[in-house]
């Protein structure tokens, strides 16, 4: 018998997340690929919508989110979560902060849940070019 595991879903990295009437979200400037930036340094906008499926939607768990750029952990945070009943899924929505970059780098989005493996959600190359 296979293994059942927490899943991640529809990890969503834009500029800013916004309440909607109806309970809907609206995911505002989504980057698609890389960041391209004009300049270097750049401060850039990011939100970040992810869902999750848990193996046992009746259990509460504890979400941590790692943000990087390279190798440098530049925020974290660790996200109580108890689903709605009924529900079989969690909408976590990261809210919009300015990140700074001065090269060209990697933003890495990363996130476990309780004592599991750490996995990557999300990767963007931030780009420098003449638009």
């Amino acid at each position: 018998m296979a293994h059942v595991l927490n899943e991640f879903r529809n990890v969503v990295l834009c500029d800013d997340v916004r309440d909607e009437i109806g309970n809907k979200k609206s995911l505002m400037g989504v980057f698609s690929g890389d960041i391209i930036v004009q300049e270097l340094p750049a401060t850039i906008p990011i939100a970040i919508y992810l869902e999750f499926v848990p193996v046992d939607p009746t259990k509460s768990f504890e979400l941590s989110i790692k943000l990087s750029v390279d190798s440098d952990e530049i925020a974290k945070a660790n996200i109580p979560v108890v689903l709605n009943p009924g529900s079989s899924n969690a909408s976590i929505i990261l809210p919009k902060g300015l990140v700074r970059f001065d090269k060209e780098s990697t933003f890495k989005v990363t996130a476990k849940i309780d004592d599991e493996l750490e996995v990557e959600l999300v990767s963007k190359k931030i780009i420098k070019r003449n638009l």
